[in-house]
């Protein structure tokens, strides 16, 4: 969800810097406040929350009621050629390479393709991102209903319908010659395809369970493999065939494999944890068996 409103703020805010500083200066300023930040991060946040300067007792009393001991968890290396976790990472290849147009030649398509201006192309960007991060968070409360109310495997099973509908609709933007449909279009298909966001994330936690960090590693690995190749492909699309369209429907054909890949994923077969963890130093995790929050080697 971060990234989604990240991204909705980016464009409107590099518009606004490149009209008064210039492009090259819109680099600088990000830069800055991202050393900033880094600095922040570093001072402020800590593994274990018995070195945090800013915590009290009383706290620290409360985060130990509500945790239990448990044995850390290892996945063996020959884990990662499980079918099962394959699936997942190049499913959210697809799921990366499709969030990547959004993020990388949304305002160039919006101003070269449809006919807006730089501010308007920024802002028209800047509102469908927006949309991506608010259907990111409603994602995550229709996976929790639909796995309470159906079960494990079809609560995660979002993006079998979500992303070919966003591919569907992506089709739709590439034939029709109207700029504000299109950008209307635009704002509902990165909606849609975020609905599978948290579905994704959490499927991590389903098969790998304490070893979910590992597992999310991998798969936001091949996230951002097909973030990286969806703007080389995007780019040399429109100059080999001249045409914007031909980037969507590319894109629209990525989102309906990411669905029949969703469709074969199983998240209730787990992977195989080392036995060797038994005998590893306890991890203080959350009671409820949700995602690790705070790593305490007693």
């Amino acid at each position: 969800m971060g990234t989604r409103f990240g991204g909705a703020v980016a464009p409107p805010l590099v518009v606004a810097i490149m009209s008064f500083a210039g492009w090259r200066d819109s680099f600088f300023i990000f830069g800055i406040l991202g050393v900033i930040w880094s600095v922040f991060w570093w001072k402020w946040y800590r593994d274990d929350p018995r070195d945090h300067a800013g915590i009290t007792g009383d706290e620290l009393e409360i985060i130990r009621e509500g945790a239990v001991q448990e044995h850390a968890a290892t996945i063996q290396w020959r884990d990662f050629f499980s079918l099962n976790l394959l699936l997942i990472c190049l499913m959210y290849f697809c799921v990366g390479y499709a969030f990547y147009f959004y993020l990388t030649w949304l305002p160039t398509y919006l101003k070269e393709a449809r006919g807006f201006s730089t501010q308007q192309a920024g802002v028209l960007a800047g509102l469908i991102l927006f949309a991506g991060g608010v259907a990111t968070a409603m994602g995550g409360r229709l996976t929790d209903f639909l796995v309470r109310r159906y079960g494990l495997r079809i609560g995660r099973s979002v993006g079998v319908v979500a992303m070919p509908a966003s591919g569907a609709i992506l089709l739709v933007v590439a034939s029709t010659g109207n700029a504000i449909l299109a950008a209307a279009l635009l704002a509902i298909a990165a909606a849609t395809a975020d609905l599978c966001v948290s579905a994704c994330w959490t499927m991590c936690h389903d098969v790998a369970g304490d070893a979910a960090g590992t597992a999310t590693g991998c798969m936001n690995t091949f996230g951002n493999l097909g973030g990286a190749i969806s703007p080389l492909v995007v780019g040399y699309a429109v100059e080999w065939w001249g045409s914007w369209s031909t980037p969507l429907v590319i894109t629209a054909v990525v989102c309906g494999m990411c669905g029949l890949l969703t469709l074969v994923i199983d998240p209730t077969k787990r992977l195989r944890i080392s036995e060797d963890a038994a005998r590893r130093p306890a991890t203080l995790v959350q009671s409820d068996s949700q995602s690790l929050s705070v790593e305490n080697h007693l």
